[in-house]
């Protein structure tokens, strides 16, 4: 009996020196969220204010995509926090996340409190009803739009008038909505019929800065005969193997289903190009719901080697 009592304190205080000088992280949050990995990734990734105290900023530390992201949370009146969110997909439509949290100083202290039943002093007790705040705003935005992925196709064949932009990914919207009085100008003064929907190509996308390159596109039938300008292009599309997803919701987020594509193209052991094409099936300037409007989304991919 008295082996067994011995065993039981060694492996206590064993476990309680862990905890206290060793462990990484001082505390460990669980839930889940919609889709796969991508699209929540970047939720998280873009994520710059915690609902802790005065809205701390939120800095970026490391980012490994569709897997883990490492934060510092710098609250007002407090010590800075580190959040470590990892991420693993639980099905096609859920993604499980831990979210390890740690603060930079005076560690002994916010652990002992920590494992205090009593006390009420530990950052863990603020930072709890804050992570189900952006739980709850998570599932909220998620609510506003679908993403559902589709058998592997190829993109369509396309001839355009195009205009070309360069902005930040989430900009994207506003820089088509801007260009569209060119392409419509253009329409009339060559008398053009549009030939299916318009049409989002991306030339380069850069995830670091953030910056994308690409042409906002509407398709004709035939190029022949048509002359550039300095405003317009003319491109031609041609058919590429492609991972597709549908996406229901303002075209504004649209990029969410890159993400997600991107993400889908890793598990089949696929190279992405990361220049997605888009085609808008909805005017905007029509009103209606913006979860109703649909955007088809083409990853072009080829076979890692």
């Amino acid at each position: 009996m008295k082996n067994i009592l011995k065993v039981i304190l060694i492996i206590l205080i064993g476990g309680l020196v862990w905890f206290l000088f060793i462990k990484e992280y001082d505390y460990q949050f669980q839930f889940t969220a919609s889709y796969g990995k991508g699209s929540v990734f970047r939720e998280i990734y873009t994520w710059d204010a915690l609902n802790f105290g005065d809205n701390p900023n939120v800095k970026l530390k490391e980012a490994k995509p569709f897997t883990s992201i490492t934060q510092e949370v710098n609250p007002v009146n407090y010590n800075d926090i580190v959040l470590h969110w990892e991420l693993e997909n639980k099905n096609d439509s859920t993604v499980n996340i831990k979210v390890s949290s740690k603060i930079t100083e005076n560690r002994l202290a916010e652990r002992i409190a920590i494992l205090n039943p009593w006390s009420s002093e530990s950052y863990i007790d603020k930072l709890k009803p804050s992570l189900l705040v952006f739980k709850k705003e998570l599932e909220g935005k998620q609510s506003s739009y679908r993403i559902s992925h589709q058998p592997e196709t190829v993109s369509p064949e396309l001839e355009c008038i195009c205009t070309n932009s360069k902005v930040a990914i989430d900009k994207k919207a506003n820089a088509m909505i801007g260009t569209m009085g060119k392409l419509e100008e253009y329409f009339k003064a060559n008398n053009l019929k549009m030939q299916g929907h318009p049409v989002l190509k991306v030339n380069s996308w850069d995830p670091e800065q953030e910056i994308i390159d690409f042409d906002f596109c509407y398709p004709v039938k035939d190029l022949e005969g048509l002359i550039a300008t300095a405003t317009i292009e003319l491109k031609r599309f041609k058919p590429q193997q492609s991972l597709l997803a549908i996406y229901n919701g303002n075209y504004k987020s649209s990029q969410l289903a890159w993400f997600e594509l991107n993400d889908l193209a890793e598990s089949k052991d696929l190279q992405s190009s990361n220049k997605p094409l888009e085609v808008f099936y909805n005017n905007p300037m029509n009103g209606g719901e913006a979860e109703q409007w649909k955007t088809e989304v083409f990853m072009p991919v080829i076979p890692n080697r």
